[in-house]
């Protein structure tokens, strides 16, 4: 025995090995005192159980308690409603009475249960008679869209655009701003930013992009005047072909003077670049020019030179139109007949989509921007009349430069687009080749004052 016991105190690795196993089995007899005790969820049977009419010794455990378990399959609150079922609820046997565990796992007796069970039903009617009545008002809204013709809301945005551009300009006419003639050289020194004393004739006309048959002269008179096609520039030239040529008003030779203006005057009264060096003066001249909303002047040039055709230059433009918009070949564009007989079919929308697909700088000067053929950055302006008070604008122009004749300039001025015809043209052009316009004439917009919306032609 001495040698035995020598043996295990000389061994520390049996020890520990020995006090290793005696702390698992205590550690062990701990968790499972607390699991009898308490139950897996910490808590004491003793607060579980609901002692009602039913005396349950207080020495019985939890397996004394339960040794049979049935289920119970009640039906749920609303066994249809929501499409799912209620947890069933459990029933504990034991020999001295009947327990119930409920949905949230509590002891309840049987009598609890069954009187639960009672209010549970009264509430599974009402609720069952609320699904059901519920439903019920609610059928005759549902059924009238079906009783009342479905097709007119479809069918009255079809119609209405049509006729609905035509009406719009009398009405919305009064929230149209109004035309600010009087402001028109604050913003031109708004955009440009600059201010001008005079103008140096020589480096405008030979370093910018001025065309000079469109700037006209006259040394004894003291004028220049940039002309615009399309901008009530005929009756003007009129006058001064009679002065300087001496043709008079309904001969031969101002019918076809008057055909080619620029050409006729370029023998007398165009400002070039000779013309500058020469008459110093000119810097000093009375420098006037007119404007025009640019709506209405694409509209006017369209009429007179695409639907009108006038002369052979122009049908280039109905080649162009042909070739890029209706996609024509160039063997077909080739063909005269072909393209005399489609000119009559080109309509605006075709001719704008050309303007679109276009650089603004290789227009025609009949609708080029003004912008672009006044340039109102480079040129100083002593005045600039509005074609929509064109009899006020002759005016001026006459008191300053013509005075001495008699003559009334506005008399033979006849304007070829009327704001009725104007609108009713822009109604049918797609958003998408107005926005593209709009930008390219975006600069005569803002100078001029002019609005956007088409429908405020009619109040200009």
């Amino acid at each position: 025995m001495v040698q035995i016991v020598e043996k295990e105190e000389k061994s520390p690795i049996l020890t520990f090995k020995l006090k290793f196993v005696y702390s698992v089995i205590l550690l062990t007899a701990i968790v499972v005192i607390y699991m009898l005790t308490f139950g897996e969820d910490g808590t004491s049977y003793q607060n579980e159980l609901i002692y009602t009419d039913v005396n349950v010794p207080k020495s019985k455990s939890k397996e004394d308690i339960v040794p049979v378990i049935q289920t119970d399959k009640s039906d749920s609150l609303v066994p249809e409603l929501e499409g799912g079922t209620n947890p069933p609820t459990t029933k504990i046997s034991s020999s001295s009475s009947e327990f119930v565990i409920d949905n949230n796992d509590n002891f309840v007796s049987e009598q609890q249960q069954q009187q639960q069970q009672q209010q549970q039903q009264l509430v599974n009617e009402q609720t069952q008679q609320n699904f059901v009545q519920q439903p019920q008002p609610q059928q005759p809204p549902a059924e009238q869209p079906a009783e009342q013709p479905a097709l007119q809301p479809a069918v009255q945005p079809a119609v209405q655009p049509a006729v609905q551009p035509a009406v719009q300009p009398v009405m919305d006419t009064s929230q149209c701003p109004k035309l600010d003639m009087g402001s028109i050289h604050d913003r031109i020194t708004e955009s440009c930013e600059i201010d001008r004393f005079k103008n140096n004739w020589i480096e405008l006309v030979s370093m910018y992009d001025i065309p000079p048959r469109h700037l006209l002269y006259d040394v004894d008179r003291n004028y220049v005047w940039v002309t615009v096609p399309k901008i009530a520039s005929s009756n003007i030239k009129r006058v001064i072909i009679k002065e300087k040529l001496g043709y008079s008003e309904d001969s031969e030779q101002m019918k076809q003077a008057m055909k080619q203006p620029h050409i006729y005057l370029s023998k007398c009264c165009l400002l070039t670049v000779e013309v500058a060096r020469k008459f110093y003066s000119l810097q000093r001249a009375f420098t006037f020019t007119f404007i025009r909303n640019p709506w209405t002047r694409l509209y006017s040039a369209y009429r007179d030179k695409i639907v009108m055709f006038k002369a052979f230059d122009d049908y280039y433009y109905i080649r162009k139109i042909l070739f890029t918009v209706r996609e024509w070949s160039w063997d077909q564009v080739k063909v005269d007949e072909d393209v005399i007989e489609a000119a009559g079919t080109i309509t605006f929308t075709d001719f704008l989509t050309m303007l679109s697909k276009t650089d603004a700088e290789n227009y025609n000067d009949h609708w080029k921007p003004w912008f672009l053929l006044t340039q109102p950055c480079m040129i100083k302006y002593d005045y600039i009349g509005y074609l929509e008070d064109i009899s006020s604008a002759y005016q001026v122009v006459k008191d300053k430069v013509f005075s001495d004749l008699d003559m009334d300039l506005g008399s033979r001025y006849k304007t070829s687009s009327n704001s009725a015809a104007v609108i009713q043209a822009y109604t049918v052009v797609p958003k998408d080749v107005l926005d593209i316009v709009y930008n390219k004439f975006e600069d005569d917009f803002k100078i001029g004052g002019y609005s956007r919306d088409i429908n405020c032609i009619s109040n200009e």
